[in-house]
């Protein structure tokens, strides 16, 4: 039991959004509504999964929309290590945009850590419904 309504576990909070996309579809519309002229592919032939690095248009933050694609024999275990394999190329990509080319080991773990929790809580939400 709680008595406390944690409100974020964050050690830092960025400028970057990250989503999770499993559908061509609901791809195509959010690139639309973030005004991207040029819609890349989903995911490139023979991969499961990718990450895309977007402008918001609208709001000028940078995000990682994380591509996964499921086959019918892909386990929750695939798209957990899928997940956090593309969590570590949003890590990169950030490191990357904030010019750190030396994080420590300890920032790089918590972040990879981060972005992983959250985008394997949105899958587990997607999957309930």
């Amino acid at each position: 039991m709680t008595y406390i309504k944690w409100i974020d576990r964050d050690l830092i909070t960025s400028p970057y959004c990250i989503g999770l996309c499993q559908s061509e579809r609901n791809f195509i519309k959010e690139l639309k509504m973030l005004k991207v002229n040029d819609l890349p592919e989903l995911i490139g032939e023979g991969k499961d999964a990718t990450v895309h690095y977007i402008l918001d248009s609208k709001t000028g933050e940078k995000c990682c929309i994380v591509c996964i694609r499921e086959k019918p024999d892909t386990t929750p275990h695939d798209v957990i290590g899928l997940i956090v394999h593309e969590a570590t190329h949003c890590f990169q990509w950030i490191c990357e945009d904030i010019n750190e080319k030396n994080p420590s080991r300890e920032f790089e773990a918590y972040a990879i850590q981060g972005i992983s929790q959250k985008l394997i809580q949105e899958y587990k939400m997607r999957k309930k419904k």
